[in-house]
């Protein structure tokens, strides 16, 4: 909706709300956080907060759902969906 600064905001209050041990809704709200970088325009940072926070959950915790959300994150990448042109 556009005000990923709040969105910002609030995601960072829940975020301390979990304890450190907390793995998968932690990395939810840090991709959605990669989410809202991407909405601005930031893809660097949206890439770099989306691969670290994906690669910190153990393996065996790695959902579908996280990656799924992890993949919308490249999906809202600036250009991600323009046509590219055929040959």
């Amino acid at each position: 909706m556009g005000r990923t600064s709040q969105a910002r905001s609030v995601q960072e209050e829940a975020l301390a709300l979990y304890p450190s041990h907390t793995a998968i809704d932690p990395a939810l709200l840090h991709l959605e956080a990669a989410l809202c970088l991407a909405h601005d325009r930031s893809a660097t940072e949206a890439c770099q907060l989306a691969s670290i926070t994906y690669m910190r959950v153990p393996e065996a915790h790695r959902t579908p759902i996280l990656g799924a959300r992890a993949r919308r994150v490249i999906d809202q990448l600036p250009g991600a969906n323009a046509s590219m042109p055929r040959k």
